[in-house]
């Protein structure tokens, strides 16, 4: 994952999903950052910017569905935006739309805090 990407806004940090197929290291990679931002606890929200997204299966769903605990735990929102059709799919047939908060676009997102 590359850091430099990562990107605060004041009490929130904006992190972007891998782009591609992410392999197990890549989806570790972005899992640890992700979790050490929730329990760090230096921001109030977190918004994932699904933008470059090519892929998106239910592992990566599962990713942030864990994440989604941790940050509710720890009174962080934790936010989507920019979620393509592809990745959409996936959290419909999981009905896991009606968990996520999720915008089109980053500035929405940072504009509900």
């Amino acid at each position: 994952m590359d850091l430099n990407k990562i990107k605060r806004a004041g009490d929130a940090v904006i992190l972007p999903f891998p782009s591609g197929r992410p392999n197990e290291a890549g989806r570790r990679g972005f899992s640890d950052v992700l979790m050490a931002l929730a329990r760090e606890g230096k921001c109030k929200r977190i918004v994932i910017d699904l933008v470059e997204t090519t892929w998106f299966s239910s592992i990566d769903l599962g990713v942030l569905a864990f994440a989604l605990r941790e940050c509710n735990q720890r009174n962080i929102a934790l936010m989507l935006a920019r979620v393509n059709k592809q990745a959409l799919r996936v959290f419909e047939v999981t009905r896991m739309n009606a968990v996520f908060s999720m915008y089109d676009t980053v500035e929405e997102a940072l504009g509900t805090g």
